[in-house]
């Protein structure tokens, strides 16, 4: 139903401008005009109507900025057909320039509805490229809109305050894109229908400048940006514009940075397109706008930089941490025996490596599927972690098996914690555990292969039970079968 009315309308809108184009050059223009803009206003306000939900206000912002340009339009053909006079500044002008800050409103809040001020990165893209293009327009659009607005305080600032009101559109328009809004029907028709009316707001600044009245075309662009606007809002696809966008990860593509970059190089390139035409530029502006480019420049490259610093720090975590598990990986294991084993070397001390395989695990997992074999890896790895607290470095070696690292720990000692670690492998599975002591002058895979040598004779002879190698002679440990008191694990 929604959807075959917006269709309706802006048939009905369409022929109505066709109206205004037939009746423009007789007394009835004035009236054909309002009728037509009228059409987008309806619309706009059936829009929100239509809406429920937070996402309600966005569109009653836009449609009630709608109805104060309408009613800045009725105005002005009051003062124009019936009192037959031109004041400046009107009533006519504050409504019109009311209209600014709503729409303005209506776009951060559809922004602010879909990332919920997660993209900060995009808002601080929005501000490069809108200082830019403040830069431009403050030169040749706001600066001799004010000068040649009146005599009069009131009359200058009024001038200057529509061009200000149409880059503040453009700003929120900018945002509006960089926020990876959903580009459909009401999308397109939302940001074309606000483009028209800036463009056509900016040539009337500038007609009126010049002293040239305005051509015929911008009041028809204004008919348009009321249409499409209106459109927007009651089209079945609005509902989508504002519904809130996932997360997303930051990506600088090649578009986003050459825009960046002419939006930077817009200050500089102001002050010499001034000089080419001769135009007096505003070396206030000019500056403020370099510098606060270059300052927005700053930082979001401080931004960047700090993302990139966060990556390396989570890459390099996976590089030395197991996925499934999250203790150290192979890799992290190999490094820390060696610093343990130079480490022993230089103070004599003893040092103590076991090797820990799960029994059986190829069975258990085509029993019971893979996904409850990760979870007992997972929470063995966890209760070991648990038990060693400190004592000692645990590591993935590769699929069930893992390596556990004892500094300054003698056999019988070594012996004791194994043992806890060997009844608390979680779902009531075993494991085998294979145990050595370094004799100081081994090389880690020698002594990495006798805690090998160990686990499996742990494996041949039972399993579930921790073997020795004590360099001569494998043997069971003196603590096989006895229960010690393992800690839980919260």
């Amino acid at each position: 139903m929604r959807g075959r009315l917006s269709w309706i309308f802006l048939g009905l809108g369409v022929l109505t401008c066709l109206a205004y184009l037939v009746l423009r050059a007789g007394s009835a223009e004035p009236a054909a005009y309002l009728v037509a803009a009228s059409v987008g206003v309806v619309m706009s306000i059936l829009g929100a109507c239509l809406m429920h939900g937070p996402r309600r206000k966005v569109w009653v912002a836009l449609a009630a900025g709608q109805v104060l340009y309408f009613a800045g339009d009725v105005t002005w053909v009051i003062y124009e057909q019936v009192l037959h006079i031109a004041p400046y500044p009107s009533v006519a002008d504050a409504f019109y320039l009311a209209r600014y800050p709503l729409l303005v409103f209506g776009l951060m809040w559809l922004i602010r509805g879909r990332r919920h001020g997660r993209d900060r990165a995009a808002l601080l893209d929005a501000a490069i490229i809108s200082t830019g293009f403040a830069v431009l327009g403050g030169v040749f659009v706001i600066a001799p809109a004010a000068a040649g607005g009146g005599t009069t305080l009131l009359s200058q600032v009024v001038a200057g305050a529509y061009p200000v009101g149409d880059l503040l559109l453009l700003a929120a328009l900018v945002r509006l894109f960089t926020s990876g809004a959903a580009r459909n029907v009401s999308f397109w028709s939302l940001v074309g229908g606000l483009a028209i009316t800036m463009v056509v707001d900016i040539q009337y600044v500038l007609s009126v400048v010049s002293g040239v009245w305005f051509p015929p075309w911008v009041n028809v662009g204004w008919l348009v940006g009321y249409l499409l606007i209106g459109f927007s809002a009651l089209h079945v696809s609005v509902v989508h514009l504002s519904d809130p966008a996932p997360d997303r990860q930051e990506r600088v593509t090649s578009a986003r940075l050459v825009a960046l970059g002419l939006a930077l190089a817009l200050a500089p390139l102001t002050e010499l397109l001034a000089r080419l035409t001769g135009v007096e530029a505003n070396a206030f502006i000019v500056v403020s706008g370099a510098l606060v480019g270059t300052l927005l420049v700053l930082v979001r490259m401080a931004g960047l930089l700090r993302a990139l610093q966060t990556q390396a720090v989570q890459l390099a975590a996976l590089a030395r941490n197991d996925g499934l598990t999250g203790v150290p990986n192979r890799r992290t294991w190999d490094h820390e025996l060696s610093r343990a084993c130079a480490s022993a070397r230089e103070n004599d001390l003893p040092l103590t490596v076991a090797l820990l395989d799960l029994d059986n695990f190829k069975a258990f997992n085509d029993a019971h599927g893979h996904v409850r074999g990760d979870l007992v890896l997972k929470e063995t790895a966890a209760a070991w972690s648990h038990l060693l607290d400190g004592r000692g470095f645990l590591a993935r070696y590769g699929g069930e098996e893992f390596t556990v690292l004892l500094p300054d720990t003698t056999t019988q000692l070594g012996e004791s914690v194994l043992e806890q670690l060997r009844q608390a492998v979680s779902h009531g599975q075993t494991c085998s555990i294979g145990l050595t002591v370094w004799d100081g002058r081994e090389d880690p895979d020698q002594l990495v292969s006798r805690a090998d040598e160990a686990l499996y004779h742990a494996k041949r002879t039972g399993r579930n039970k921790v073997a020795v190698h004590d360099g001569v002679r494998l043997r069971d440990s003196d603590l096989q079968g006895t229960d010690l008191v393992v800690a839980s694990v919260d």
